[in-house]
């Protein structure tokens, strides 16, 4: 087998889009590049200051994500993104996005928790430019639901950072993941 074993069930009908009255989620593939990159890119104070990569600081020529990145980027990481919930199931990205399909709002994120205690880690973020309208708790509270309700996992078992326990004290959490950087 190539890459991480799956954090579902083979037989698991991955959602392939969900419409509710404020946005429609869909996975995370390379056809929503242009529209990913754009979110991110016009987020990217916001997303500094409050999202966190478990600790790492992913940076891109220097600066840390998501300034620096550039199309390339983008398209090899949502394709990667694609290849993980396709044909893995490894994780989940999945983006809101307009009514229109024209505007990427949100994402949440659903992965293998690398931290003790927990199986499931679960992150959302929204575009800056949708904070002020409350729209970063309304987008969570839906995700956390829809996670904890239509996902084959117990809901004890999910990790909110950033929501439910601060990025401090998640980073501080023993890691239940090898390193593959680490040699003896």
């Amino acid at each position: 087998m190539i890459g991480p074993p799956p954090i579902v069930p083979r037989d698991f009908v991955v959602p392939m889009k969900v419409e509710t009255k404020d946005f429609i989620l869909k996975p995370l593939g390379w056809n929503l590049t242009h529209l990913d990159f754009e979110a991110y890119m016009s987020s990217v104070a916001h997303l500094q200051a409050t999202f966190d990569l478990d600790g790492d600081s992913l940076e891109i020529d220097g600066e840390r994500w998501p300034a620096g990145s550039d199309l390339e980027f983008a398209f090899v990481d949502t394709a990667w993104c694609q290849f993980e919930w396709q044909h893995l199931k490894s994780s989940f990205s999945y983006v809101a996005l307009t009514h229109e399909e024209s505007q990427e709002i949100a994402c949440g994120y659903i992965f293998r928790s690398k931290r003790e205690g927990f199986l499931i880690e679960c992150q959302t973020w929204v575009r800056a430019s949708r904070l002020d309208s409350g729209f970063d708790s309304t987008f969570y509270q839906w995700f956390r639901n829809w996670v904890e309700t239509e996902w084959p996992y117990d809901p004890q078992t999910i990790a909110w950072p950033g929501r439910t326990i601060t990025w401090d004290a998640w980073n501080a959490l023993p890691n239940v993941l090898p390193d593959p950087w680490i040699t003896k």
